[in-house]
C-alpha cells in the first residue's frame, strides 16, 4: 500500500507540475475553380483571399488557410469579377465553384507609347501595343506597363475601377536604363518554373510592384535562417499586392527544390520558389557568388538594394522607403 501511495504521489506531482500544451490548430484548404455561364472552365484567373491577391491561378488549391469564414474571389480580364464566402474547418478541404460571364469592354488608353509596350493586368501580360487602346472589361484592376530595356517611370502601377463605357487614360512613360546586376541598373529578366505547379514566373510581369529576388539552395544554412524574416514581410497585410518575393534555386536538381517547403514546414513559406536548370540567372545575369544574395527591385524595374544575408528590419525599412517614393494618387 505504501508503494502504491508513493507512486501515486509522484504521478500527481508530475501532472500538477507540467503544463499541458494545446495542440496547434490545423489550417485548412480551399479548392477554387471558375466557370462561365455555359459551364466551361476558365483557367488562369487570379484568385483573391479576403481581398489579398494570391499567387495561384484557377483552378488551384489555397493551402494553410486559417479556420473560419473567408471571402474568395476570382478575376480575369473580359469577365465579371465574382466572389463567394466559404467556411473553412480545421484540417478540412472546402470547394468554391465561382460562375462568371463575359463583361462589356471598357478601355485602357496607354497614349503615345512605343510599339511593343506590354500592358500588365493583375500580374499577367494582357496585351501588347499597337493599338494603344485596349479593352479589358468591367471591374477593378491593378495595371502596369513594361517595355524591354526601359524603366517604367513613376507612377509605375495604377489601380482602376472600370464600368461599361469607361476609358481610363494611363499616361505611361519610360526611361532607357542599362541592364545589369548592380544597384541602379535595370534588373535582368528571367522566366522560370515554380516549385508547386511548374507555372512560369516572368520578372517583367511584376513591373509596378516591389520585388525581392533571393538566391538560395537546399543546404544553405544562412538562407534557411533568413527565410522567416522574408516570409514575415511577404505575408504582412500592409504590403498586400505591393510586395512580392521570388526565391531562385540555381544549384539543386528539381526533385530537391520540390522538397524544400515540405521538409521545412515551420518556415511557412508562401512565396514561389523558382528553379533555374541552366544556372543562367545565377551566373550570367545576376553574377551571384555566394548564397544568400538578395536583390530588391523597385516598381520601375531598377535594382535599388543588394544584400547578402538580410534581416527583417532591413527589408521593412527598404520596402517602406520605396513605397513612399512610388506612392501616387489612384487615377
Amino acid at each position: 500500500m505504501r508503494i502504491v501511495g508513493f507512486w501515486s504521489a509522484v504521478l500527481l506531482l508530475l501532472i500538477v507540475g507540467c503544463d499541458i500544451e494545446e495542440s496547434p490548430v490545423a489550417n485548412g484548404r480551399i479548392f477554387v475553380e471558375l466557370r462561365d455561364d455555359s459551364g466551361d472552365e476558365i483557367t488562369g484567373a487570379r484568385i483573391w483571399l479576403d481581398g489579398v491577391q494570391m499567387s495561384q491561378l484557377t483552378p488551384d488549391t489555397l493551402r494553410q488557410v486559417a479556420p473560419g469564414v473567408h471571402t474568395v474571389a476570382a478575376s480575369i480580364p473580359r469577365y465579371y469579377q465574382v466572389s463567394e464566402q466559404v467556411t473553412v474547418a480545421e484540417g478540412g478541404l472546402s470547394t468554391v465553384s465561382l460562375e462568371t460571364s463575359l463583361a462589356p469592354l471598357p478601355f485602357v488608353d496607354l497614349g503615345d507609347v512605343p510599339d511593343g509596350t506590354a500592358l500588365i493586368v493583375d500580374g499577367s501580360e494582357f496585351a501588347m501595343t499597337p493599338p494603344s487602346l485596349i479593352g479589358i472589361g468591367v471591374g477593378s484592376w491593378s495595371l502596369s506597363a513594361f517595355l524591354d530595356g526601359h524603366a517604367t517611370r513613376s507612377p509605375a502601377r495604377w489601380t482602376v475601377t472600370l464600368v461599361e463605357g469607361d476609358t481610363a487614360q494611363i499616361p505611361v512613360q519610360f526611361d532607357p536604363v542599362t541592364t545589369g546586376h548592380e544597384v541602379g541598373e535595370l534588373a535582368p529578366l528571367f522566366a522560370l518554373p515554380s516549385d508547386g505547379d511548374s507555372s512560369i514566373h516572368r520578372l517583367q510581369d511584376y513591373r509596378g510592384k516591389i520585388v525581392l529576388v533571393t538566391f538560395f539552395f537546399y543546404a544553405c544554412a544562412p538562407c534557411l535562417a533568413e527565410f522567416p524574416h522574408i516570409q514575415a514581410v511577404y505575408a504582412d497585410p500592409q504590403y498586400a499586392g505591393r510586395v512580392d518575393v521570388l526565391g531562385i534555386d540555381a544549384v539543386d536538381p528539381w526533385s530537391l527544390l520540390n522538397l524544400y517547403k515540405s521538409t521545412h514546414p515551420t518556415l511557412g513559406i508562401q512565396f514561389p520558389l523558382l528553379w533555374d536548370q541552366t544556372q543562367t540567372t545565377r551566373t550570367a545575369l545576376y553574377a551571384v557568388e555566394s548564397h544568400p544574395t538578395n536583390f530588391l527591385i523597385d516598381p520601375s524595374g531598377v535594382i535599388r538594394y543588394k544584400w547578402l544575408s538580410i534581416t527583417e528590419e532591413q527589408l521593412r525599412s527598404a520596402v517602406g522607403e520605396l513605397i513612399s517614393e512610388f506612392d501616387s494618387p489612384t487615377p
